[in-house]
């Protein structure tokens, strides 16, 4: 199992209990690395990027527990420190890379590292379809 499998096991089983939650990792994950090979992301970039996917949402449930929401700004403020609470064991610039990037991934401003546009766009897609906003014929 790789390292970044290993991640996807721990950070589902942080999410136990919110299937949802789950479902919309394997989206986002799934999503980003097309849009990351299609752009001809190198490996190192790759695994920042697979990695940061499976992770992004991890200030959800802090946020909710201190500020009863899940809004963008708080999942940010909160998430780095579980993402690297999940990462332990990684190369510290990974998890700087990563831990940046989850602190970074709604599209309210700049975004110029091809990874971190994979990822921004990866989650504003699914998105897009979890929450309604996606013409019908999109949904099913």
């Amino acid at each position: 199992m790789t390292r970044t499998d290993e991640l996807l096991v721990r950070t589902i089983e942080y999410f136990a209990g919110a299937p949802r939650q789950a479902q919309h990792l394997l989206k986002v994950r799934g999503f980003a690395l097309l849009i990351g090979g299609a752009e001809g992301l190198d490996g190192a970039a790759l695994r920042v990027l697979d990695a940061a996917a499976v992770v992004h949402d991890v200030g959800i449930p802090p946020a909710l527990e201190k500020y009863g929401s899940a809004a963008g700004p708080y999942q940010e403020e909160l998430g780095p420190e579980q993402a690297r609470a999940l990462m332990a064991g990684w190369p510290e610039d990974e998890v700087e890379r990563v831990c940046w990037r989850v602190a970074h991934h709604h599209p309210d401003r700049d975004v110029t590292d091809p990874d971190h546009r994979a990822l921004v766009e990866a989650d504003w897609l699914v998105n897009l379809y979890e929450h309604g906003a996606a013409p019908e014929f999109a949904r099913g």
